[in-house]
């Protein structure tokens, strides 16, 4: 199985517990390096699937900020912005 880490998943809300709940699955193995190797292998099987999930919000979460912000420069277009709505949109461009 192929596995590639990123480093920012560690800041991402779920990492931890994803990685102690997989940690602490059944193990099913009593020597020690068949029991460490099945932790290993479960870990980075629920890190693949948790980032998978993380990515597709993420991307919703980019197409909803661009569409408001969409609609935000629309509207400037016709009227002045409120101070609320120029806060909003900066933080959205960040």
């Amino acid at each position: 199985m192929l596995y590639h880490f990123e480093n920012f998943w560690i800041k991402m809300p779920g990492f931890k517990e994803t990685v102690l709940n997989a940690w602490n699955e059944e193990n099913p193995h009593t020597e020690p390096l068949h029991r460490l190797n099945f932790k290993l292998q479960t870990t980075a099987s629920r890190l693949k699937e948790w980032s998978r999930n993380l990515l597709s919000e993420t991307k919703l979460q980019l197409h909803m900020a661009l569409d408001v912000i969409l609609q935000l420069d629309k509207a400037q277009e016709n009227r002045v912005l409120a101070p609320d709505e120029l806060e909003l949109r900066k933080k959205l461009k960040q």
